[in-house]
């Protein structure tokens, strides 16, 4: 829970924006992208070539349709599901189900998976698993507890892994997410086998509903999607007030473009002096604190420590993290810092200094960075940019006819997709729009 004060939902044909603010700062910040790829999509893929990698491994190359391609590399006891079943038996040809595990930053293939997952807030259903695993974060006496419950709960005959969050959850609710879980799956197979193309088959959708009903201190919901509005009037359960506002005004009131920014930049600046640098390397992220000339070095050390895990959060900074506090000595690697550290990040993954003064925190990856998703070369992002300053014109002018401006190569990524961008703001917006390609 983020103790949020206020959830902002934000949609149109392109993307779904989610932004939590506890008081007049930005703690949560989710996008969702209609097309292109996402950690945990799911695909339809043809193997298309095998190759043996230097650790005798072999890999395959797969065709994921709309000239779209993955990497998957197999392990030596992976299997693959397939419209007859799962098999151990691969081969160049054959249809089969891939998920999403990693979307590199640069213009190499996506990395795929084929042992499908579907995550919820309290489970991780494994639809060909045959285990059930508690999460790693829980205490001895939590997991024990989860562990004993489940096994009565819980279907025998797939796999699932009990997330830390079951704790705070009554078992029905539990319960009710397995349903939900094996119900997306079914609908996935059956999707499956009466499919002939190849292409995504299944987009986790960011859960608003379960999300702000988690959150108890929540003052207000604001969306401009009129679906969402009375789909939470109808599910929400908690005393927030939610309220239905133009996107115009959502994106200037809360300053949805200025917080993006501050969540790309490198330095972020203390209150009471002092700053912080992010650095990502191939390796792990590098985190340093600058006093800045600052003389109160244990003040400075203690807010930046707050802000380290605020930032890590919101930015969805995974891996190997490593932290270079000011100063030096019991200065820089007190044990306070850990403390201050783990009131917001799970004790586990806050794993102490090392000979070097450095903490180091190790994070499971959880879906796409921040700074992967709002990258320039991310035409999901760029066209999405674009869509939304059409929309938002459109709504000032009296001009009949809309116009988006694209250069050729975010116009080729659309024609390689096969996405009618005018065809969905139409069916969305009901608005005519004309496309100006230009050479840059």
């Amino acid at each position: 829970m983020l103790n949020l004060d206020q959830i902002i939902i934000s949609t149109n044909c392109w993307e779904s924006v989610v932004a939590g603010f506890a008081g007049d700062r930005l703690a949560l910040f989710e996008v969702n992208y209609k097309y292109g790829f996402s950690e945990d999509s799911i695909y339809v893929g043809r193997i298309s070539k095998t190759y043996n990698t230097p650790d005798g491994e072999k890999a395959y190359f797969v065709d994921l349709g709309c000239n779209n391609q993955g990497f998957w590399k197999n392990r030596r006891d992976m299997r693959v599901i397939t419209s007859s079943g799962l098999t151990d038996k691969i081969f160049e040809g054959q249809k089969a189900l891939f998920q999403v595990s990693s979307v590199p930053q640069d213009d190499k293939n996506v990395v795929l998976d084929s042992e499908v997952k579907l995550a919820g807030n309290f489970l991780i259903f494994i639809p060909w698993g045959s285990k059930l695993k508690i999460s790693s974060l829980l205490s001895k006496d939590d997991a024990d507890y989860l562990s004993n419950s489940m096994v009565n709960l819980l279907d025998d005959d797939c796999g699932w892994i009990v997330r830390s969050e079951a704790k705070k959850a009554r078992l029905d609710e539990i319960v009710s997410e397995a349903n939900k879980l094996k119900q997306i799956w079914k609908n996935i197979e059956d999707e499956f086998a009466s499919l002939e193309k190849l292409g995504e088959i299944y987009k986790k959708p960011i859960s608003i509903a379960e999300m702000s009903n988690k959150e108890t201190s929540l003052k207000s919901i604001i969306t401009d999607d009129s679906d969402i509005f009375v789909s939470l009037k109808k599910t929400y359960k908690g005393s927030a007030v939610i309220d239905k506002m133009e996107t115009s005004k959502i994106w200037s009131e809360y300053e949805i473009d200025a917080n993006i920014e501050d969540m790309l930049s490198d330095e972020i600046s203390l209150v009471g002096g002092g700053r912080v640098s992010i650095e990502h390397t191939r390796a792990f992220t590098a985190i340093d604190v600058d006093s800045a000339g600052a003389l109160d070095i244990k003040n400075i050390n203690r807010n930046a420590a707050i802000e380290i895990a605020r930032q890590i959060k919101l930015r969805n900074i995974c891996g190997k993290i490593m932290v270079d506090f000011a100063g030096s000595g019991i200065v820089a690697a007190s044990d306070e810092l850990v403390k201050i550290m783990q009131n917001d990040l799970p004790k586990k993954q806050v794993l102490g200094f090392s000979k070097a003064g450095n903490l180091e925190i190790v994070i499971p990856r959880r879906g796409s960075e921040i700074k992967n998703l709002f990258r320039v070369n991310n035409f999901q992002f760029v066209v999405g940019n674009k869509i939304r300053k059409m929309l938002v014109e459109a709504k000032a002018s009296k001009n009949p006819i809309q116009e988006i401006v694209l250069n050729k190569d975010e116009f080729e990524w659309l024609q390689n997709n096969k996405i009618d961008i005018k065809s969905d703001i139409m069916k969305k917006h009901g608005l005519n729009v004309e496309l100006k390609i230009i050479e840059e």
